[in-house]
């Protein structure tokens, strides 16, 4: 493996971004050291990677698109700084038996366009997730509720199929935010989009975009809570998929936030005397996803051969040097449970980390169904990084007489694999990521591994089906306290065994910030960016 790792460690620091820069990343602007941003010092750009083509709750499911929506629409409910659910347009709430919600809406909060956010406004947004004419990313998270209703001009009514503990979380998230029912009537064919755009009720509006180039929020000058005072009244999103770009912008102080520097760059940009690198663990695993309707990764051998075949952990090594992220475990979602107990961490260590091991890889062959190896595909998406960990893997699993053929996804192929649903789901292993949604090892399993979420718009993308674990996932929605705590281990032991997925790295979420920016990242999810908290750092 140490000649492999010297390759890795040799493409780390060396492999550039494999997609072209837009035009307006290089800008002729010109700005020296932590001094500010070049447009104004009353703006933050950030830096993101991906090409943004939807800003939509219901289709913006990422962590760059967050990064925009939570700061012009805003929900019933958010995290505070501690993963603690906290009522935000929900003024308050009675939960009058175990499947019903009743929610008093604020009566002042306003949309970006003047007009007031009512009952009507609250149902509509929540109930397009549950529209299958154009299905949600975030569809699993209702798959519970069987009605929403307006029981007054601020009061939405929630009624549950069954008890679920979960189900202020997922208020909580991208999925509860509030959109103005009347303009997306008008706007139906484009909402979110560049050409129809988005109106909420946050602090900053859209007021520029241009595909593929940069999206500019601008301060509300509607926005109903009259205390709030910006220190930044204008954000620009600003599309740099070439990562040196990102580096050379945050250096001369172009760039004021970069959220996914690879780990090489971190150890680079850690050393700029105008940026900080804030370090956050997350609810973030990289895996290796097995499409377990396709032979040969239907039968559990060869799925546990291939765990046992990645050496992970002098990969991650090499990657983040024990600073920027650690190697994954059997089970990553141990990362999701709060707060950290002895039992609970008894239950992980139980389980097997699938540690790398090549004779027990290769006794795990012999005894499948294809005992003399095979030939696969892994795709991934583009990018230095993923290039580097996917050569790592391909070398490992030829070790064992498995030969790997690496196919290259462009974003939007990657979200075909992932959501398009049975029928567009042509990968045989694929290498990508995903976290919890909330602080709650459910907030991953549910969405990943439950049966109904094989289809369109769905996030099971493993094709796994299992009756056994889909009936404990319903069974915990209606537990609490130590009984739910019991279900959910069950629900993990069997993923431990049948192993649907290899977890191979857990990057720290890991923030560069120009030093004039005074605000801690000191949550797991982006869900909790809020720039309107970002202050101007005292000299």
């Amino acid at each position: 493996m140490k000649k492999i790792l010297s390759s890795v460690t040799a493409l780390l620091l060396t492999a550039g971004a494999l997609t072209g820069c837009s035009s307006t990343a290089a800008s002729d602007k010109t700005a020296g050291g932590n001094g500010g941003s070049a447009e104004s010092e009353d703006t933050i750009t950030i830096a993101v990677t991906d090409e943004l083509s939807v800003v939509d709750p219901i289709h913006g499911y990422s962590d760059q698109a967050d990064a925009i929506l939570m700061q012009v629409a805003e929900g019933l409910f958010e995290f505070d700084s501690n993963n603690q659910v906290q009522p935000f347009l929900a003024e308050s709430y009675e939960h009058p038996d175990q499947t019903t919600y009743i929610y008093k809406i604020r009566d002042d909060v306003t949309f970006s366009d003047g007009n007031k956010l009512t009952a009507d406004d609250v149902v509509f947004s929540l109930e397009r997730h549950r529209d299958t004419s154009n299905p949600s990313e975030l569809a699993w998270m209702f798959d519970n509720v069987d009605t929403i209703e307006k029981t007054g001009d601020y009061e939405v009514t929630v009624k549950l199929k069954a008890p679920d503990s979960m189900w202020q979380n997922s208020l909580s998230t991208s999925a509860g935010l509030v959109i103005e029912k009347a303009y997306f009537e008008e706007h139906a064919e484009d909402f979110g989009t560049a050409q129809g755009g988005i109106i909420g009720s946050g602090p900053y509006v859209v007021s520029e975009w241009e595909p593929g180039e940069e999206i500019v929020l601008t301060a509300n000058e509607q926005y109903w809570d009259k205390d709030l005072s910006l220190d930044f009244n204008k954000l620009v999103y600003k599309n740099i998929p070439d990562e040196s770009v990102t580096k050379l912008s945050l250096e001369s102080g172009q760039v004021d936030i970069a959220f996914s520097l690879s780990p090489d760059s971190l150890k680079e940009v850690e050393n700029y005397e105008n940026v900080n690198i804030d370090s956050v663990d997350m609810f973030l695993t990289y895996f290796v996803s097995f499409n377990t309707t396709k032979k040969p990764f239907d039968d559990v051998n060869v799925r546990k051969a291939v765990a046992y075949a990645i050496d992970k952990k002098s990969l991650a090594e090499a990657l983040y040097n024990n600073k920027f992220g650690v190697y994954g475990k059997s089970l990553p979602f141990e990362r999701t449970i709060e707060p950290d107990t002895p039992e609970w961490n008894a239950f992980f260590d139980s389980l097997d980390e699938y540690s790398y091991d090549p004779e027990k890889a290769k006794e795990y062959l012999a005894k499948s169904s294809v005992p003399n190896g095979f030939d696969a595909t892994l795709s991934y998406e583009l990018s230095s990084e993923g290039e580097s960990v996917v050569l790592a893997i391909q070398q490992d699993l030829a070790q064992i007489g498995i030969n790997i053929t690496l196919e290259g996804l462009t974003h939007a192929d990657l979200l075909t694999q992932r959501y398009g649903g049975s029928e567009t789901r042509t990968y045989e292993l694929l290498y990508t990521a995903w976290g919890s949604d909330y602080p709650d090892p459910v907030g991953a399993i549910q969405p990943m591994f439950v049966s109904t979420n094989n289809g369109a718009g769905g996030s099971n993308w493993f094709e796994y089906n299992n009756p056994e674990f889909d009936k404990l996932m319903q069974q915990q929605s209606a537990a609490e306290g130590e009984e739910r705590d019991e279900i959910i281990k069950k629900s993990l032991t069997i993923l431990s065994d049948e192993i649907p997925d290899v977890p191979v790295v857990s990057p720290y979420r890991n923030i560069a910030v120009n030093k004039r920016l005074d605000y801690k990242f000191s949550n797991m999810m982006l869900y909790n960016v809020h720039f309107k908290d970002v202050k101007k750092a005292k000299n």
